[in-house]
């Protein structure tokens, strides 16, 4: 029992979820720049089991809660759009250079589909507004019926998500969306 609350804290040091945390990114896609701002609102229920809600006010739309629990494997995704058939690693332990997994992602009630692949790669130092982090990378590659997406995430201990590259392919065109950390910490 010790073991898995030790390898449940080391996955929480890179993507710590207690309510009042919040991350504020300058978001770059082209020309434009916008803040992104993304706060752990509270607990919510997703069936039985009590979640973290991660909130984005910025983008809003679908995708504006994210339901996430802190679970022996890592940090687990039960809700996006709408509840998953089954919950899946967003982080998972061990949180290490060579770790894979992969998910297909279905919705109950819904016809979206999506084949989710994960990479764990190697640490390293990530400048961004609010400093410099020695962060792990991260790779996600998505393949839905909408498009592929492909996510390089960055994640740094005690802070969460220091930076991210979006790529968006939908047939010949490709967008490119970054995100990097100006704040962390406690929202008030």
């Amino acid at each position: 029992m010790l073991q898995l609350l030790v390898a449940a804290a080391l996955v929480q040091d890179y993507f710590p979820l207690d309510e009042g945390y919040s991350w504020v990114y300058e978001s770059t896609a082209g020309d434009k720049k916008m803040e992104v701002v993304k706060t752990v609102t509270g607990k919510e229920k997703v069936g039985d089991i009590e979640c973290f809600v991660v909130e984005d006010k910025s983008w809003g739309g679908d995708f504006r809660k994210l339901y996430l629990q802190k679970h022996k494997d890592g940090i687990q995704v039960l809700r996006m759009r709408r509840e998953v058939t089954k919950p899946f690693a967003w982080l998972k332990l061990p949180f290490e250079k060579g770790v894979r997994w992969t998910h297909d992602l279905a919705s109950p009630k819904s016809r979206d589909r999506a084949s989710l692949d994960f990479g764990v790669e190697d640490e390293e130092n990530v400048v961004v507004p609010a400093g410099t982090y020695k962060a792990r990378r991260v790779r996600m590659a998505v393949d839905s019926n909408e498009g592929k997406f492909e996510f390089t995430m960055w994640y740094a201990p005690d802070v969460g998500e220091v930076r991210r590259v979006t790529r968006i392919v939908l047939g010949e065109k490709v967008d490119e969306t970054t995100l990097a950390l100006v704040k962390f910490g406690k929202a008030r």
